[in-house]
């Protein structure tokens, strides 16, 4: 069938578990992952399904799947899909659709899946009868991985899931590389721009930065002295995990954006005055984003290709006053100077990020909100997942489920406001019944805090209506009823015992720290 023949090409790229949430028109697909030998992990809520393909993505670096139902399962995943679009993560969406031939007789959940899911996804596509359902999962895989890479779409009427496939499908489309003299040219122009900078920066969209890998970007600082920074916040250069990042940019005299649009996330640094280098022909750029005379733009169709040969190649002028300029911007990215005073939360984060740094390559998964903030600032790992750009909130305990799964001999630790965690609080049973072992720290102020700080700042005291949460909620005891370990925390100093005392238990665990409601950090100005 159909339904076989997908799960067998599943199975041949390599995944090993889909996240999923049943229904249906996939039942096929349930049934066939047992000969292919996939895992589903099954999910409380199709978003949640989809956010843990995402985490495993970004993880992998290759295409995770997530697999839902039709109509209303297809409708809930949507919400999760667009975080995974703005991260740039390869997810490829499989959902059950009504049958094929139903688009005129009123089927049962029908819906217009593709023009629904088009400004969600890079592609999306229906089964068509004379189609392999094996190779159109291979368009799929070949499209979220191709630069930018990001989600996919691909819907299955349940009646060609359980017809037979195609005894002879067509060959696939030959995929285009870009040439090695397009490489090459590209790195040779940056090389030159890069030896006649002062004081260049370096901005890496996510996308780029997954598939250049870590040691390229690190090859570039210490190569060519150009300091790096990957743009993966929804707060830009005011993102708190990167310090002075705003301040240096205005110092600097050249910018080069590796996959990365001149939007909201770098929006300041239209005022910093220096020449933009974009590289990547399919970045969009806004209109009216930078004059003209100070944007050159490097075509060329994946920027990863021009990172990873760029860290292989030597600088016009070895030590051409980078050294100094790079030891000025790490000093700016791990500015902490806080505005403002908040030393109970501060030194409960310095103790969690003490107690992660003793572990063996954690995994920090951090959440959105301002607590979600403050842990992006005291709270760091090479492997770290943030919400992403789309500035989406809720999705860290999937995340965090998906993460452990993946990197099971590694302490995976969550970090959550109390609002966020509301949305998908169920996955912790998800994490107990599937082996998950995330440790969850939620920092409970009763609040909506990042939009009560909005109407403190904008309307005052007397005009907040609407973000407050019930004082004395217990999550932790929630997780527990739901199997997992849990604790409450009423101080900073009780947070690593109680993160020894969750590790020990050797399941998902719930820390409830009690916390007052702080606005996001702010750092003085940095003195360069």
């Amino acid at each position: 069938t159909r339904a076989a023949a997908l799960m067998r090409a599943i199975a041949g790229m390599g995944v090993r578990r889909i996240h999923s949430v049943s229904g249906n028109q996939i039942m096929p697909l349930y049934d066939a992952s047992l000969d292919a030998r996939v895992e589903i992990v099954h999910a409380r809520h199709e978003g949640a399904a989809v956010f843990m393909a995402d985490a495993a993505a970004r993880l992998r670096r290759m295409p995770a799947v997530a697999l839902v139902t039709a109509g209303p399962g297809f409708g809930n995943a949507l919400g999760a899909l667009y975080a995974a679009r703005c991260a740039e993560s390869p997810v490829i969406l499989l959902s059950g659709d009504a049958e094929s031939d139903g688009d005129s007789t009123g089927a049962f959940q029908r819906l217009d899946q593709c023009t629904a899911a088009a400004p969600f996804v890079k592609g999306t596509h229906r089964l068509q009868p004379d189609e392999s359902a094996g190779q159109a999962f291979e368009r799929a895989w070949r499209l979220a991985l191709r630069w930018p890479s990001g989600p996919v779409h691909l819907a299955l009427p349940a009646d060609l899931l359980a017809a037979p496939e195609p005894d002879h499908p067509g060959p696939l489309d030959a995929v285009h590389e870009p040439s090695a003299s397009e490489t090459a040219e590209a790195v040779a122009a940056l090389v030159s721009r890069l030896g006649a900078a002062r004081r260049p920066i370096a901005l890496v969209g996510p996308s780029a930065a997954r598939m250049a890998g870590e040691g390229a970007l690190r090859e570039i600082e210490g190569g060519h002295g150009v300091p790096v920074h990957v743009v993966e916040s929804p707060r830009g250069l005011r993102d708190p995990a990167a310090g002075a990042l705003a301040s240096l940019v205005r110092s600097a005299d050249l910018l080069v954006l590796f996959g990365q649009s001149i939007d909201f996330s770098v929006g300041r640094l239209a005022g910093s005055g220096a020449p933009v280098v974009t590289v990547g022909e399919d970045v969009p750029q806004p209109a009216g984003a930078l004059p003209g005379d100070r944007l050159t733009r490097i075509s060329h169709a994946d920027p990863a290709r021009v990172l990873r040969s760029l860290a292989d190649s030597r600088p016009v002028a070895p030590g051409h006053g980078h050294s100094d300029w790079l030891a000025q911007a790490r000093a700016a990215l791990i500015h902490r100077v806080l505005a403002q005073d908040t030393p109970e939360l501060v030194s409960g984060l310095r103790a969690a990020a003490d107690w992660l740094s003793s572990r063996e390559d954690p995994v920090v998964v951090i959440d959105g909100g301002e607590f979600g903030q403050w842990a992006q600032a005291f709270v760091g790992a090479r492997r770290r997942l943030v919400n992403g750009r789309s500035g989406c909130i809720g999705g860290g305990l999937p995340m965090a489920l998906a993460a452990s799964l993946e990197a099971p001999e590694s302490v995976v630790v969550l970090f959550s406001g109390d609002g966020s965690i509301g949305f998908h609080l169920a996955e912790f049973e998800t994490a107990v019944r599937s082996g998950a072992r995330p440790l969850v720290i939620i920092g409970n102020d009763s609040a909506w805090n990042a939009e009560r700080q909005i109407q403190l700042r904008d309307y005052g005291t007397a005009r907040q209506v609407g973000c407050e949460l019930t004082r004395g909620t217990r999550y932790d005891q929630a997780a527990v009823a739901l199997g997992a370990y849990g604790e409450r925390v009423a101080d900073p100093a009780g947070l690593v015992p109680a993160l020894d005392r969750a590790l020990a238990a050797g399941r998902a665990a719930c820390l409830d720290w009690r916390i007052e409601g702080a606005a996001a950090p702010l750092y003085t100005e940095w003195q360069n």
